[in-house]
């Protein structure tokens, strides 16, 4: 499988999703000679699936957590790599939220959003949860890294 640029799908990418509002992984990629059929997704599937989670860090797993699509539906849905720029502007924006944290990112999973003004990414949002609950949302600006950076 491969995403609309044309690099291969791999467990483990870091990815975009929901047009860029969601930042998570590639948790499960459907195999043919593992997994068969894949009918019993049902009749929306246009195509083999993948699930894509974002849930950091990261841990590779067997089972299909997340949100599923279809190869078809990711050039819609605004999947995609991360560029390396954009790896490096997200681990800087995990170091400020870690640092802003009052229940400290430590052990912790966190789920990783973005906020847009005029198709421009302005915010990365951080929500650090306990079993579904979030317990503390986290914000930090592209300005916040840029300061931190000079």
């Amino acid at each position: 499988m491969r995403y609309p640029e044309g690099q291969q799908i791999r467990v483990g990418d870091l990815v975009w999703w929901d047009e860029g509002a969601c930042v998570g992984h590639v948790q499960w990629i459907w195999d043919e000679e593992r997994d068969r059929d894949y009918s019993w997704l049902g009749e929306n599937m246009q195509g083999p699936p993948i699930w894509l989670c974002n849930t950091h860090p990261y841990q590779p797993s067997n089972s299909y957590e997340g949100i599923q699509h279809d190869e078809a539906s990711l050039a819609d849905e605004g999947v995609g790599l991360l560029t390396e720029d954009e790896k490096r502007e997200l681990r800087d924006a995990v170091a400020i939220a870690a640092l802003r944290s009052i229940l400290g990112f430590e052990g912790r999973k966190y789920c990783v959003q973005t906020r847009a003004e005029n198709c421009e990414l302005v915010d990365w949002i951080f929500s650090l949860k306990n079993e579904g609950a979030v317990l503390e949302t986290i914000v930090v600006s592209r300005e916040d890294i840029r300061d931190r950076s000079e």
